[in-house]
């Protein structure tokens, strides 16, 4: 349990022998919307303290024979199970503890991001948009597209409702580069991100990219379109931060969160290429 000014942690571990049931809970609340600079390591101190709880490990022991002396008491599950339903659960537990620890680093990171003054718009860089929009199945892009959105409704102070923007990314992609392209004749007197009919077409064509989504034929060309699709209006705020802004250099980060769900969407993607 780690309970400080910044967050409350709790973490239990418990297995019922009698149902052969493993019971992990995770509570984490947060307790400030942003972290001062001055109390980043002491932040930082309480997170390292939590790391290790993140991650369960199961081990089995003996060499697997059985002898009249055992008794039905000190049997294991693997006793009762084959070798591959035992790989089964094994894969369904790394996958649950792969969700969890996604779910929770992400909540942490959320918690104590920093807010950059310089930040304008979502600026983040293409190799890493590409890769996680690939690598999720497109949910990255939805989050890019949600992320910008949020900025708007932010800084104009606008009754909008940004996540719904990101869930249906795909009717949001005009209204975005639009207002971009506004953004862009404030600051610059004209259109720097492209002329208004590709946009036009490059609307369409996401809209297309993303309802190929359900296409087992076309999902693997949309999920690669739709991240393309985006870096007209991606060059445009690049250019606004400079790549050597701190917004763009935290936003660009790989972290090992984005490995382990790039980890748990191969299922799905060797169960498509199977269908192929």
């Amino acid at each position: 349990m780690e309970d400080n000014p910044y967050f409350s942690y709790e973490y239990s571990a418990n297995f019922n022998d009698d149902a052969k049931m493993l019971t992990l809970k995770f509570n984490y609340r947060s307790k400030v919307g942003s972290i001062p600079a001055m109390n980043m390591g002491d932040y930082i101190a309480a997170i390292e303290k939590i790391e290790e709880s993140l991650y369960y490990s199961i081990m089995t022991y003996g060499d697997g024979t059985s002898t009249p002396s055992e008794t039905s008491e000190s049997s294991s599950v693997s006793e009762d199970l084959s070798t591959q339903d035992e790989l089964i659960l094994l894969a369904v537990i790394l996958y649950i503890l792969g969700v969890i620890y996604a779910i929770a680093t992400w909540r942490i990171d959320s918690s104590s991001r920093l807010e950059y003054s310089d930040e304008v718009y979502y600026p983040v860089s293409r190799r890493k948009i590409l890769l996680l929009s690939l690598a999720t199945g497109g949910i990255y892009t939805s989050y890019w597209i949600y992320r910008n959105w949020k900025y708007v409704q932010q800084t104009e102070q606008l009754g909008i409702m940004p996540i719904a923007r990101g869930i249906f990314s795909a009717f949001w992609y005009y209204p975005l580069f639009s207002h971009l392209v506004a953004d862009s004749k404030a600051r610059f007197t004209k259109n720097t991100i492209m002329p208004m009919s590709l946009g036009i077409v490059a609307a369409i064509l996401f809209f297309i990219a993303n309802y190929s989504y359900n296409s087992d034929n076309w999902y693997l060309a949309g999920m690669l379109a739709s991240p393309i699709l985006l870096f007209p209006m991606l060059s445009y705020i690049i250019g606004l931060n400079g790549r050597d802004s701190q917004a763009y250099i935290a936003n660009s980060k790989w972290k090992a969160r984005h490995s382990v769900i790039s980890l748990l969407f191969l299922p799905g993607y060797f169960l498509l290429l199977a269908k192929i």
